[in-house]
């Protein structure tokens, strides 16, 4: 294990374990591959059209980073950061999110194979026109968050809390919901629901 150190993305070892460390970006794109950040911070503001595979990080500072066009595959993230970062154009596939704090985060235009968000605040997050499959929220809290242009279908939401939701009206068919919830989204069509 290598612990309080200040790394280069391309210093890092496969395989390793890193604790505590700042892992400073590369210029241009670079690859994160078969490594453990533990209570790690990523400095420099552009980790555009980098490639995360293999790799799990727990309780990392992940906050106010452009993540856009990357690629994410077999990844956890338990436990992380990410107030206003962005994944704006990426692709997941088989990437799971759990305990997370993600509020203002962008992942408009992306593409998802298999990604899974659990117990996760994603407060005022932007999903305009993203294309899924096996997309998942459990127990996640949504306020706020925009599902413009990207369709519902097979989406369940109803383990999780949100309010003021924003979707395209004729792509929300599929989208399971609880009761409560239910009442909320038919207000948005105009419904009124009388006692």
């Amino acid at each position: 294990m290598i612990e309080n150190q200040e790394i280069r993305v391309s210093d890092l070892i496969e395989g390793q374990t890193y604790q505590s460390c700042t892992i400073v970006a590369d210029d241009g794109a670079f690859r994160i591959d078969r490594v453990t950040l533990v209570k790690c911070t990523l400095v420099g503001h552009d980790f555009s059209r980098a490639s995360f595979v293999n790799a799990h990080l727990k309780h990392c500072d992940l906050s106010n980073i452009e993540f856009d066009e990357s690629h994410f595959s077999n990844m956890h993230f338990e436990s992380c950061k990410f107030l206003a970062s962005s994944f704006y154009r990426s692709y997941f596939s088989n990437v799971k999110f759990t305990q997370s704090m993600m509020k203002l985060v962008n992942f408009s235009d992306t593409k998802v194979k298999d990604l899974s968000f659990s117990d996760c605040m994603l407060d005022d997050g932007s999903w305009i026109e993203v294309e899924h499959k096996n997309l998942s929220f459990s127990e996640c809290q949504l306020n706020l968050i925009d599902f413009s242009m990207t369709s519902l279908n097979n989406i369940d939401l109803s383990s999780c809390e949100f309010q003021g939701i924003r979707f395209t009206q004729d792509l929300i068919r599929g989208l399971s919901v609880n009761e409560h919830q239910a009442i909320a989204l038919l207000s948005s069509f105009g419904v009124r629901i009388k006692d």
